[in-house]
């Protein structure tokens, strides 16, 4: 469903239903709304300096267990070995998968079809794992 900042906060029906909310950048109201409403908050950032300092800046700002989740990456790169310090340096958890650059991936949106191997089984699975305690 579409949420707005009044209605992102309502709980689902079934207790046991897991919400994922995606949030412009730009929506302050609906971000602090979703935050609020959230038992864990994934930060999403690419692996450049620029996109981490904003990331960090809304790490610090927020009250709720977070992780970060690396998107566009290339494996084995100097950006990537980077991003992982920085995380590592401000005790930021992060997800062991990450999500490659993948043309595909940007296109996706506009087939509505979401290429294979994309990371995001991973990312679910962690979670899935996470939220039933399993190591």
């Amino acid at each position: 469903r579409v949420a707005n900042r009044f209605t992102v906060t309502m709980p689902p029906s079934d207790p046991d239903t897991w919400v994922l909310i995606d949030t412009p950048p730009s929506q302050s109201d609906l971000i602090a709304a979703a935050v609020d409403a959230s038992s864990l908050v994934v930060l999403v950032t690419t692996p450049g300096p620029l996109d981490l300092d904003r990331m960090w800046e809304t790490a610090k700002a927020i009250d709720r267990p977070s992780s970060v989740l690396l998107t566009q990456t290339r494996a084995n790169t100097v950006a990537l070995k980077n991003a992982e310090r920085f995380l590592t340096d401000r005790g930021l958890a992060r997800f062991d998968a990450t999500i490659p650059f993948k043309e595909a991936l940007r296109r996706s949106s506009e087939s509505g079809r979401m290429p294979s191997a994309s990371g995001y089984g991973l990312v679910a699975n962690e979670l899935i794992e996470a939220f039933n305690g399993i190591e």
